[in-house]
């Protein structure tokens, strides 16, 4: 499956004209992403990921692929659900991974027409929203409507960002020392 990601801080304004669509709204949770390294490959250099999502109804794992678009986040993903944060922890140590960094955030979902739209507050970085659709190959006309949803609520294509969270967050730490 494919992930076809895009990224943007959230302002008041654009917050406000999401408001006024008519969305579904799916639910709403604290999230807690753990990212690990591999023992024997730098997922930095091959811009692969490895995660487990904690969130008050599930826990998940998930590998995502390299960036597959040079205007969006797309990557292959593969998620599996486990029962148990802290036993899928052991097992990824017991392996040899390494934790590298946390992101925690308070994420609303709602969804239109196929696309996801997530509002994220995401501690030490702020308020962005992430619009999201799964897809089985790259099409142009996909980032399209995303691009397009987008620009319904004021975000302009120029302002998104490609970076995840944990690389944003990264780029924060290493400013700030």
């Amino acid at each position: 499956m494919l992930e076809l990601e895009v990224k943007a801080a959230l302002s008041d304004d654009a917050l406000e004209r999401l408001r006024h669509l008519d969305l579904s709204h799916i639910d709403r949770q604290i999230q807690v992403d753990t990212y690990y390294r591999h023992p024997c490959n730098d997922f930095v250099a091959t811009d692969e990921a490895l995660r487990i999502r904690r969130s008050e109804h599930k826990t998940t794992i998930t590998y995502k692929g390299p960036r597959l678009s040079q205007v969006t986040k797309m990557r292959e993903e593969h998620e599996l659900m486990v029962n148990d944060f802290d036993e899928a922890h052991i097992i990824f140590r017991r392996l040899g991974f390494v934790e590298v960094a946390s992101v925690e955030k308070t994420r609303e979902r709602f969804e239109r027409n196929g696309i996801c739209i997530a509002i994220d507050d995401v501690r030490g970085l702020g308020r962005f929203i992430e619009v999201e659709m799964l897809l089985e190959d790259l099409t142009e006309s996909a980032e399209e409507q995303v691009f397009s949803f987008l620009e319904e609520i004021g975000i302009d294509r120029k302002s998104t960002v490609r970076e995840s969270y944990l690389e944003l967050l990264s780029k924060t730490t290493r400013n700030s020392s």
